[in-house]
């Protein structure tokens, strides 16, 4: 793109300048187009290109009967659908069958001796906010700013005020439970005292609409699901927060 932006600057300084239309241009396929509905940053499925989605009950097409809003695989397939190519990226698919893109799938976390999937973080999240009275629209990952090295987690909610500080403390302790289950190093590292319960931060969901519009020109958008440094985590944030 950048350099796309100084060819024309240089030969054709004269244009007006390029507008992108906020496509999901993957490497391997223009497989969005830009919402009919003009809903920023949301996306419709490209026509011409076969697209599926890998669900509970196997691999399905967006519009099939029973697939329900929520969070999928992407996979590309042949015409015949006998091949299915998997590109690694997750989208959250919306009734109306337009999508929200959310970044690449399994790309996980190690602050000490233990790796952590993406998958891995997202099973726990889901099992813990089991009892949590809120949808949680998305999450970012990232580590703790403090010298007490933990796993944090920032969850975008319909209305953050309404969770409570002893529900986010029951939300850090059963999160963490579930990833001593899942992960054996994780489990000892706790209980050596190398790492401490998760921290857990609350983002109203409605910033996610917002960045979207805000980047909608960007080529290959795609909302973080992780960050390997706090610092960075902190300066999105603060990014985020100049949005509202």
């Amino acid at each position: 793109v950048e350099e796309a932006k100084r060819f024309f600057n240089i030969y054709l300084p004269d244009m007006d300048g390029i507008e992108f239309l906020g496509t999901y241009g993957a490497t391997e396929a223009p497989m969005g187009l830009p919402s009919r509905y003009q809903k920023q940053g949301e996306f419709e499925f490209h026509p011409d290109i076969i697209v599926t989605l890998n669900t509970s009950n196997g691999i399905l097409f967006p519009w099939e009967a029973g697939l329900s809003p929520g969070l999928y695989e992407v996979l590309l397939t042949a015409p015949n659908g006998l091949c299915q190519y998997q590109i690694d990226d997750e989208l959250y698919l919306h009734s109306d069958l337009s999508f929200d893109l959310i970044g690449r799938k399994n790309s996980g976390l190690n602050l000490a001796t233990e790796n952590i999937t993406k998958k891995c973080l997202d099973q726990s999240l889901v099992i813990a906010g089991k009892n949590l009275t809120q949808e949680v629209v998305h999450a970012i990952y990232y580590p703790s700013g403090d010298e007490n090295l933990s796993y944090s987690a920032c969850l975008f909610v319909p209305n953050p005020e309404a969770i409570s500080e002893t529900d986010k403390l029951n939300f850090a302790k059963r999160f963490d439970e579930n990833l001593k289950y899942e992960n054996e190093d994780y489990e000892s590292n706790r209980d050596k005292g190398v790492l401490s319960l998760p921290k857990i931060e609350l983002l109203h969901s409605g910033l996610l609409s917002e960045f979207a519009s805000a980047y909608a020109h960007e080529a290959q958008l795609k909302f973080p699901t992780k960050f390997t440094r706090y610092k960075d985590f902190s300066e999105f944030k603060s990014h985020l927060g100049g949005l509202t």
